[in-house]
């Protein structure tokens, strides 16, 4: 632990409407003209304690310590703005650390309300902020203020207590990850400024050419509006769509039945897709800086598998691969000038993991000699003994394994096997041919099969004695099952300790869970060793890394981004890793 003191730091701002963070990102809350911090409190391990005018704290003296604050994402962006607007000094400190990032580690609500009922059994009161949409601080009366710098004092000293008490379940490792995920996030990533412009042009002709279609835009209603589509079937003796969801399949047969009657039914698909894809680049336009977009990851956004969510406005994980309306989302984002991007992405780290964790050691045996997870898992089963590779060989029996090894691991039934088979691989099975791969499967993959019964037996026997089931990972790491209890349909759990997200878990799904949460720790442990060498990691992607170099050392970092990838933790020895990567001048895959 360090010895440094630790403060608290909180900022109180001006909020009214859509002007607020439900609806901006930090980064273009902070450049609005509205932008008024007017309030930081700061409170130390040491008894220091301040509230009062950002002007008037004593930064220099902070700078010694470590920093907490209950959304770093949010309190850096608006330190960082005084910064610029030369309200406050430039000191910054060493370290700062998120404690809402730490609640959610803990699996503990990520609000800071919710993490002091349920992790410290004290009930903040949230009242006043509440109180201050719209108000202007200045035009207070003193009694008014002296409420609101209580409650701003409170919210550091709470930050202050949850750090004190929880900090030492939250290893080093993870810490640095939070930082360098926000860090990514902030320093932001590199637009072809050019290719922006051109897309938002073109799809608001698609946009304006869609609402042209839709008979009741010219009566200032929306294009997707329930009421509007339902008044215009009733007007065409056609009975509306039982679902306007996006990714309906019952719209889609509405629209492939009555789309020739109503022209406009097509349109609506064409614009939900153009409008959203039009409000993500102007979105990006919007937080532009000399080329530059940040953007947020959040840490932990899954609280049981710990992997990583998208969040506020552009989600970087969920960026479209296939171009839509003759633009390329993904291409827009390109390195900064004389610099290229390194992608790399771990090779089928699932199957790797599921065979450690159920010690199929005959699969990871092979894996280990060179092959593939596909040609392991036609090896391990004895349907190939030829000593060349397999896909040079047999390529159809590649594939076949391949729907194996990345569709029957986690329980699939026989229909769901049949889906997985044909998305996944290109395999078409009937019903009966993919219930019987699927039993063949469980046959000889008994370790996999006694894994899943294993873990089965033990969220059984919390259930049965009123305790959460606790899973430790190879990492160290807990995965909790909070307060299980059993339904007519099975047991439900929560993964979170306020007893939100319940959700039904059995043997299976649970070896899905805790698979997807070790590998989630292998590939984290390998971002920490690339930032580790000094390289700049700008987001990642499920399993995949994108870094940006020096163009003249890409050659060179591609290798050692590859080496820190495969680099197995000592806490899973015996693990095989690979990954593979090019060198690239724009985001593609």
């Amino acid at each position: 632990m360090s010895d440094k003191t630790v403060y608290a730091i909180d900022f109180e701002t001006y909020y009214e409407g859509k002007y607020s963070l439900k609806h901006m990102s930090p980064q273009n809350y902070v450049k609005d003209e509205r932008f008024d911090a007017y309030l930081v409190s700061v409170v130390g391990s040491d008894g220091y304690t301040f509230v009062g005018n950002p002007r008037e704290a004593d930064w220099e003296a902070y700078a010694d310590g470590l920093w907490l604050s209950h959304n770093v994402t949010f309190d850096m962006s608006v330190w960082a703005r005084l910064v610029d607007l030369g309200i406050i000094p430039e000191h910054s400190p060493e370290e700062w650390h998120c404690t809402a990032d730490m609640c959610a580690y803990l699996q503990a609500p990520r609000s800071l309300e919710g993490a002091c009922e349920h992790l410290l059994n004290i009930k903040a009161d949230k009242t006043v902020r509440k109180e201050m949409e719209k108000v202007k601080y200045h035009m207070l009366p003193p009694g008014d203020k002296q409420r609101w710098h209580e409650y701003a004092l409170n919210d550091s000293i709470f930050c202050l207590k949850l750090w004190q008490e929880f900090s030492q379940y939250w290893p080093s490792w993870e810490r640095k990850i939070s930082a360098e995920t926000r860090f990514g996030g902030w320093n932001g990533v590199f637009v072809n400024q050019d290719m922006l412009e051109k897309g938002i042009t073109h799809l608001e002709n698609v946009v304006f050419d869609a609402k042209a279609i839709i008979p009741w835009v010219a009566e200032g209603k929306k294009p997707t509006s329930s009421h509007a589509v339902r008044d215009e079937c009733i007007k065409l003796q056609i009975p509306p769509p039982k679902s306007m969801a996006k990714d309906s399949e019952a719209f889609d047969v509405w629209v492939e039945k009555y789309g020739d009657i109503a022209p406009w039914a097509r349109v609506l698909g064409t614009f939900r897709q153009a409008n959203k894809l039009l409000e993500t680049l102007k979105e990006a336009e919007s937080r532009l800086t000399d080329g530059v977009m940040p953007f947020s990851l959040k840490y932990f956004g899954a609280q049981a598998t710990g992997r990583w969510s998208g969040e506020a406005g552009i989600n970087m994980q969920n960026l479209t691969k296939a171009p839509r309306f003759g633009v390329n989302l993904r291409h827009i984002f390109i390195p900064r000038p004389g610099r290229k991007f390194i992608i790399v992405d771990l090779s089928q780290i699932e199957p790797r993991c599921l065979a450690y964790l159920a010690g199929n050691d005959k699969f990871l045996s092979y894996v280990r000699s060179g092959a593939d997870c596909y040609e392991a898992s036609a090896r391990a089963s004895g349907h190939y003994k030829d000593p060349r590779p397999l896909k040079d060989v047999d390529p159809n029996l590649r594939q076949f394994h391949k729907a194996r090894v990345l569709g029957a691991g986690y329980g699939a039934s026989g229909s769901k096997y049949k889906l997985i088979a044909k998305l996944m691989a290109g395999i078409e099975f009937t019903d009966a041919e993919a219930k019987k791969e699927i039993m063949m499967f469980r046959r000889e993959n008994r370790e996999i099969v006694n894994f899943w019964r294993a873990l089965d037996y033990g969220l059984h026997e919390a259930c049965r004695d009123n305790e959460d089931f606790v899973y430790e990972l190879p990492s160290g790491r807990e995965i909790n099952y909070f307060n299980p209890a059993r339904d007519d349909k099975g047991i439900a759990a929560s993964t979170c300790l306020d007893n939100s997200r319940r959700a039904r878990f059995w043997g299976s799904k649970l070896t899905e869970n805790v698979t997807q949460a070790m590998a989630r720790d292998v590939f984290a442990h390998g971002m920490v060793d690339i930032t580790n060498k000094g390289i700049d990691l700008l987001w990642h992607v499920h399993d995949e890394v994108i870094c940006e170099v020096d163009a003249d050392n890409a050659d060179e970092a591609l290798g050692e981004v590859i080496e820190s990838l495969t680099k197995t933790p000592d806490w899973c020895e015996g693990l095989p890793l690979a990954a593979e990567g090019e060198v690239k001048t724009r985001y593609e895959k």
